[in-house]
């Protein structure tokens, strides 16, 4: 997200940093409170709005380029099962 809100700022567009926080579980409560706004991914859109919150989409929309990272070697049978999972979606 932050890589997001730096791209906006080099657009020209000026704005504010009021906070900043690596802990995505205290961005709600910092919205709730009056603190500002917060750029968060599609999954809290639903957590936001049960909260009371003003949901807006981003226009253009944009994408988040993410990554499966695990170590090398044998995983534990639920990481296994889960990157089992994570292939076949991206394979679908």
């Amino acid at each position: 997200m932050r890589a997001y809100v730096d791209a906006v700022r080099e657009q020209g567009i000026e704005f504010t940093v009021a906070a900043e926080t690596e802990h995505r579980v205290s961005l709600m409560p910092l919205v709730l409170a009056g603190v500002g706004l917060a750029v968060v991914t599609d999954s809290w859109r639903d957590v936001a709005r049960r909260l009371g919150s003003r949901v807006l989409d981003i226009e253009p929309e944009t994408t988040l380029d993410i990554a499966l990272v695990s170590r090398r070697g044998s995983l534990s049978p639920a990481a296994a099962a889960f990157v089992s999972s994570a292939i076949s979606a991206a394979d679908g």
